[in-house]
């Protein structure tokens, strides 16, 4: 018997981080606007010399900065899983509110009626081509519905991937259970 092993989760975002970066600083011009028209018409001096524009403006950064864009504009993610010592598939969850700028109170649904791709991993397919065709299933993935519209984050996979042994990896669910495989060597 093999134990199912979940090995990664790729996120998905409604836009990428530069352009949340754009949106956050045309955000960030509307709500300063008022106290530069106001601080212009009382002093020659350069508004950032004012207090309520330093604190206004470090408000909105804490609160909306590029820096929460990972954790709050989340709107799904990929799981990456080996369902046994031959194939690997991907299950996604969405979230389940209409995305818009405003993400708040998110909830996440599993999305097992559709299909996203598993796969076939023969004995002799090295640690590094398996990393590669599973880099090109999920590029082709992000071309498709729904995710096409919105940002896939590769970057930790792409920096975490070609350092993992993909084949040992697809070994742990028969290691757990002490299964011996001619196919792939003896389990200690």
């Amino acid at each position: 018997m093999y134990q199912t092993i979940y090995f990664f989760e790729i996120p998905i975002y409604r836009v990428s981080q530069e352009q949340y970066g754009r949106e956050v600083e045309t955000e960030k011009d509307k709500l300063l606007a008022p106290i530069r028209t106001v601080w212009n018409s009382l002093s020659s001096e350069p508004m950032e010399t004012s207090e309520a524009y330093q604190y206004a403006k470090n408000n909105f950064d804490r609160e909306h900065g590029t820096h929460v864009w990972r954790y709050n504009q989340a709107i799904g993610w990929l799981r990456l899983f080996a369902s046994d010592h031959s194939h690997i598939r991907v299950d996604y969850y969405w979230v389940k509110e209409r995305i818009t700028k405003k993400l708040k109170n998110k909830h996440f649904r599993y999305c097992f009626e559709e299909k996203t791709f598993q796969l076939d991993i023969p004995p002799a397919m090295t640690s590094n081509d398996i990393y590669i065709l599973l880099q090109q299933h999920i590029e082709e993935l992000m071309k498709k519905e729904p995710f096409r519209k919105y940002y896939v984050d590769l970057e930790l996979f792409q920096n975490i991937g070609p350092c993992i042994d993909w084949r040992a990896l697809l070994d742990v669910g028969l290691h757990r259970h002490g299964i011996q495989s001619s196919t792939y060597g003896e389990v200690p």
